[in-house]
């Protein structure tokens, strides 16, 4: 009967769900495999249970193919790219990640490479990046001998001969390699569950290396150099580790510290003895890193640094005494023996951005204390010279003193707090390129890629030339508001709205995801995540020279009056350079005339976000990209939307092409990833070269234009997803930006 029909019909489509969500792969999906590690973030649908990405293209009918393109090749472009430079240092998740090798080159991670930094001769060597065959997730990359995630510790043996590094991920990797050449010694494994390489360190002897993990009950393994890649033993910490380091007198000692303990470990053949640290009868402050003394007379003992501010001593595992540092946490402590710094010498980074020195000769005794920048979380002395990582970014170079009056030198400044998205680069016509950046840590960058070096840094949320004379003003004359009528810290955090998704401890209102140079007319324009646009007046020649608050002039701010005003991704200045236009997450794209930036024209059409936004080379046509993958066209003359603009510009030649829907950029997504998968895309000047960055960490280089099958040049370095790429002029360099890295 009908019943029964309805019942079979039921059962024989429940036997072929279950053999469908038995299967790793379903037909078509040829390059993606729902493995282990996608188990864990996404629940398994059979095709046809949700939205298929291929069903919904509503582009497809928006493209046509110009007239005048390059002939299709379907293989990689020959030219091929390698990294020429990294601006970045990475220690938001590890403390004590910098040392000096032999040779007095700084060693540092930054995304998932490992930097050796000749700073003298501004010169680096990577461990790790570079070109890839693999083009899935980076997680199951084992193409090359490198790290495909975040590096989240590092650590440097005590001969500065050898490095080991580990990353994240579900069972993550430990590699150690040379201190100078950057080549590979070996590859170790963190048992599966291990989630997160949390520190990590090399015995005194480069005989073994020893690791924690994140895993559930939080464990601390050691390897054998020389050995396989497993462990050759493992003891349950059960606390959370965020710091460990070896005795300088012994291979099979070393120390964790992290969550309310320091706990000593001990090799003993094929197992590892443990002891906690004893807090005297009350419980032990969480401590931040750990330091053995260098001394061979006081080999038993070890400081570590409080989250109370209190350098501990240690006497094996017992308290001995204690030393008030700073207000707030001991971030970074090491003790290292320097004959050109006069012997023992303990190094302390404090909460309070102070570096502090002392001596040790069985008690420590304070030498100089000298302000920084920044918290160190690294901190390291070799021949005379020490190297601070801070956690702005920035790495500081300084001669020792006995009065802590050595010149610094910042060696090296990046971006900090949350995502890098904001990328700008331009050609001046000296020929020098500066590179500019902003991101959600209130700061705005420039690099001169000729010298290799930061230039400028200015704020996101500057304050107008108009704005600051007002308040000084007000200084002057005015009375103080009285409490009842100012609002509090908290309530206006509260007040807050609207934002791009971040991990940044900065408001929305110091964060830029957007920028866009205009060199014609020396203006900056700056979006914040609040849907704020400042436009600054900067002469790149001034920025180049590195005079004082050359990114910090602003001459407008624009949509202060806009209601509901979103975060913005996408600007572009027109080739002509009368209009801005602006691409907002409110759905609008607002086209600005330059000449006072007043007239602002809403063009609507678009159903989300808006992602790209492309100029043709005459100024008269524009093209948008939004979240909803729809591809829509403008004229920008009449100021509306040209619903035949696909036909209509198959003629027209694209001064950018941002814009990841298209003709000629149909066949950038891999099979088995939706329209998201691409974050950005950058064409040559010459229109030979297709860029795109993914949330594979990959940036793809393809010959223009790109088909359905059409092969790539690949390339890894960074750790998260790539947000922006952009080409030089001369198309000779290629730029990315990395989201969390």
């Amino acid at each position: 009967d009908d019943h029964q029909i309805e019942d079979d019909f039921r059962m024989e489509t429940k036997k072929f769900l279950n053999k469908m969500l038995k299967a790793k792969r379903y037909p078509g999906e040829v390059d993606q495999e729902y493995d282990e590690t996608l188990s864990e973030l996404f629940e398994k649908v059979v095709p046809g249970e949700g939205d298929e990405f291929a069903a919904v293209k509503p582009w497809i009918g928006a493209i046509k193919e110009p007239k005048d393109h390059p002939k299709p090749n379907p293989k990689p472009p020959a030219q091929e790219f390698e990294i020429d430079w990294v601006y970045g240092y990475r220690n938001e998740e590890s403390r004590m990640n910098m040392g000096f090798n032999t040779e007095g080159h700084a060693v540092y991670p930054t995304a998932a490479l490992g930097v050796i930094f000749d700073y003298k001769n501004m010169s680096q060597v990577y461990f790790g990046g570079g070109k890839t065959a693999f083009s899935k997730r980076k997680q199951k990359d084992d193409t090359k001998n490198m790290h495909t995630d975040d590096v989240s510790a590092l650590a440097i043996s005590q001969s500065r001969q050898v490095v080991v590094s580990g990353q994240n991920g579900k069972a993550p990797t430990l590699m150690v390699w040379d201190a100078i050449s950057g080549e590979m010694i070996a590859k170790k494994k963190v048992p599966k569950g291990g989630r997160l390489v949390t520190s990590c360190a090399v015995s005194p002897n480069d005989k073994y290396v020893a690791a924690t993990d994140a895993s559930e009950k939080i464990y601390a393994y050691i390897y054998s150099i020389s050995g396989g890649a497993n462990p050759i033993a493992e003891v349950e910490i059960n606390y959370k580790v965020v710091h460990m380091a070896f005795s300088p007198h012994d291979d099979t000692i070393f120390a964790t510290c992290g969550k309310d303990h320091v706990i000593v470990c001990d090799l003993e053949k094929d197992r590892i003895n443990k002891k906690r640290g004893k807090a005297g009868g009350g419980k032990l402050s969480s401590q931040c890193a750990v330091a053995w003394v260098a001394d061979p007379k006081f080999k038993n003992h070890m400081l570590s640094a409080g989250v109370d501010g209190q350098i501990y001593h240690w006497t094996g595992d017992t308290i001995s005494k204690t030393y008030k540092n700073n207000k707030g946490a001991v971030h970074s402590i090491t003790c290292k023996n320097d004959s050109a710094a006069g012997g023992e010498v303990v190094l302390v980074g404090g909460n309070d951005s102070s570096l502090t020195a002392y001596s040790f000769d069985g008690k420590l005794t304070k030498l100089f204390n000298v302000e920084l920048s920044s918290v160190a979380r690294s901190v390291d002395i070799f021949n005379g010279r020490l190297l601070l990582g801070l956690k702005s970014g920035c790495i500081v170079e300084m001669p020792y003193k006995e009065d802590g009056k050595g010149k610094m030198k910042e060696i090296m400044k990046s971006h900090c707090d949350g995502e890098v998205w904001g990328l700008d680069v331009v050609t001046l016509e000296t020929g020098d390129t500066c590179i500019l950046t902003s991101a959600d840590d209130n700061k705005i960058l420039a690099y001169n890629i000729k010298t290799k070096e930061a230039v400028a840094q200015g704020k996101v949320n500057a304050v107008s030339a108009s704005k600051a004379s007002s308040s000084s003003a007000k200084k002057k004359g005015a009375r103080p508001k009285s409490r009842s009528k100012t609002r509090s810290k908290s309530a206006a955090v509260k007040s807050r709205r609207g934002g791009a998704s971040t991990l940044s401890s900065e408001p929305p209102e110091n964060q830029s995801r957007c920028i866009a140079y205009c060199e014609s007319l020396q203006h900056l324009a700056v979006a914040n995540n609040l849907g704020i646009v400042t436009i600054r007046e900067v002469d790149l020649n001034a920025v180049l020279n590195k005079e004082e608050g050359a990114l910090d002039t602003v001459k407008k701010t624009l949509f202060k009056q806009l209601k509901k005003a979103e975060w913005v991704e996408a600007m572009a200045y027109s080739p002509c350079s009368k209009f801005l236009v602006v691409g907002s997450h409110d759905n609008f794209i607002y086209l600005l005339d330059t000449n006072t930036y007043k007239k602002c024209t809403k063009l609507t059409g678009h159903s989300s976000f808006i992602t790209a936004v492309d100029w043709s080379l005459d100024s008269t046509h524009i093209r948008t990209v939004c979240g909803a993958y729809e591809l829509l066209f403008f004229n920008a003359k009449t100021k509306k939307r040209d619903p035949s603009g696909a036909s209509n510009t198959v003629d027209t030649v694209w001064a950018s092409q941002t814009c990841k829907f298209g003709w000629n950029v149909q066949g950038i997504f891999p099979s088995g990833c939706d329209g998201s998968h691409i974050n950005n895309v950058a064409m040559t000047k010459d229109q030979k070269l297709i860029a795109t960055g993914d949330d594979y960490g990959l940036v793809c280089v393809y010959r223009n234009p790109v088909l359905e099958g059409h092969d790539a040049g690949r390339y890894r370095g960074h750790s998260e997803h790539v947000t922006k790429v952009k080409f030089s002029d001369c198309g000779n360099y290629l730029f990315s930006v990395g989201g969390q890295d």
